[in-house]
């Protein structure tokens, strides 16, 4: 009896341990790198951006970085696409029964007509040069000019990614915080 309930203790620990990780993060994770980026549909692939506090984003910061290296070269190659915003939701802060919920500016973006075709461009180079490893990554310039934000507030980031329409987003960060100078 003592052996099951310290089984349930170990488990339960573990579990709850790796609850930080969305599942829907590590189930992209555990596919191979080619299999994501076949998925990858220059078209549908979107960017959601959520400040948690009252910062605003310009829609001119915001980049999709592809860095990848190819079997027979074995040399990294990364690029960078300019996302356009597509659109944007304010959520007032509200007062909850024990904790209030803070302020968020969610922001959604995408590949303009002409990174598209960049992107799929490369997309089917990369695949027929033979794909070793990839990863995407969505970067944020937050530099003078390009946020407003108030002196006495903390931030919060999260950023999720979507391949497709047929998939979910993914969780590339959630909750990080943000210093802006």
């Amino acid at each position: 009896m003592l052996k099951r309930v310290f089984s349930l203790i170990i488990g339960f620990s573990l579990l709850t341990g790796c609850a930080s990780v969305p599942l829907t993060t590590l189930f992209i994770f555990s596919h191979t790198d080619r299999e994501v980026l076949e998925q990858a549909n220059a078209e549908q692939l979107r960017a959601k951006i959520t400040y948690k506090g009252g910062i605003k984003l310009e829609s001119d910061v915001v980049l999709l970085t592809l860095s990848y290296r190819l079997k027979e070269h074995g040399s990294n190659a990364l690029l960078k696409f300019p996302l356009q915003l597509v659109s944007h939701k304010h959520k007032d802060p509200k007062q909850g029964w024990i904790i209030p919920t803070p302020e968020k500016n969610i922001y959604t973006f995408k590949l303009n007509s002409e990174n598209q075709k960049v992107f799929l461009k490369t997309k089917q180079d990369i695949l027929k040069d033979g794909l070793e490893v990839v990863n995407f990554n969505v970067d944020i310039n937050l530099g003078k000019g390009h946020v407003s934000k108030r002196d006495d507030e903390s931030y919060r980031v999260s950023i999720d990614l979507k391949l497709n329409q047929n998939e979910e987003y993914f969780t590339l960060v959630r909750n990080a915080d943000v210093i802006v100078e």
